[in-house]
């Protein structure tokens, strides 16, 4: 596993409230939408959004969360591992 992984980005809060104010001034679809995360690990980020969503959205907007807890696939994208390596951040 590799050490340096934080389990949340600095920005990725603010990213999410960024994207609803988006959503909201822009007449977007958030109403009978929904916020989908993949990769969860401690799910943090998926509840956070869903909290925030109720100053967004009414009750028919849903989130949901993916993961196979069995780490990242092998990469077709560069065999020398530059990019990751097959099951990192696996977690239990």
């Amino acid at each position: 596993m590799n050490p340096l992984f934080y389990t949340l980005s600095p920005s990725l809060l603010v990213a999410i409230v960024r994207a609803f104010n988006y959503q909201k001034n822009n007449n977007g679809p958030l109403s009978g939408h929904g916020y989908y995360e993949f990769g969860l690990f401690k799910g943090f980020s998926l509840w956070f959004a869903e909290r925030i969503s109720h100053d967004y959205v009414g009750s028919d907007f849903h989130s949901y969360g993916f993961d196979s807890f069995e780490g990242l696939p092998d990469t077709k994208v560069d065999k020398l591992d530059l990019f990751w390596s097959k099951g990192e951040y696996a977690a239990s």
